[in-house]
């Protein structure tokens, strides 16, 4: 009596050699497009004129409407310009989500309709910042050749200063 296991492989799993740089491509085009819509978003936020943002906030009942104007459009700009680099990717996507969230809340009042103003967009935009804190930025990003040139300064510095404590000895 033979038995045979059942094949329990995926037919729709790629193989590693595609699957990955797929994936860090699919996350390159994710956080460029995402960088880019918050980099285009604040800085219109910037060029229409703050004040209008802020009159627009202050009209929500946002507390300091100037002051939120800015952090929200500064935010965007900063943070997006930083996410479509890949640099921090996480740590700079959070107060992204964290401005979508009070837009979806406030500004779009937690409705989901697109013929009423509705708040998909900021909706979309924060999950994806949320999805970019959990998942990272994939391979290709800034951050992890700046880590390098960084440690490997540090390394330097580190002998350097040993050397001169052995010389010194």
């Amino acid at each position: 009596m033979s038995t045979t296991t059942p094949n329990t492989t995926n037919r729709l799993t790629l193989p590693s050699r595609i699957a990955e740089p797929a994936r860090d491509t699919g996350l390159l085009l994710l956080r460029v497009t995402l960088g880019g819509l918050f980099v285009f978003h604040g800085s219109a936020k910037f060029t229409a004129g703050i004040d209008g943002f802020a009159g627009y906030l202050d009209s929500l009942g946002v507390p300091f409407p100037l002051l939120n104007a800015y952090l929200a459009a500064g935010t965007e700009v900063v943070a997006g310009v930083a996410v479509a680099l890949g640099l921090l990717t996480r740590l700079a996507s959070i107060p992204l989500a964290f401005t979508m969230a009070v837009a979806f809340f406030t500004a779009k009042g937690a409705q989901l309709s697109a013929q009423g103003g509705g708040g998909e967009y900021p909706l979309a935009l924060g999950l994806v910042a949320v999805a970019l804190v959990l998942t990272g930025p994939g391979r290709f990003n800034l951050t992890t050749p700046l880590l390098r040139l960084i440690g490997s300064k540090r390394v330097a510095l580190q002998a350097k200063h040993a050397s001169a404590i052995a010389v010194s000895a």
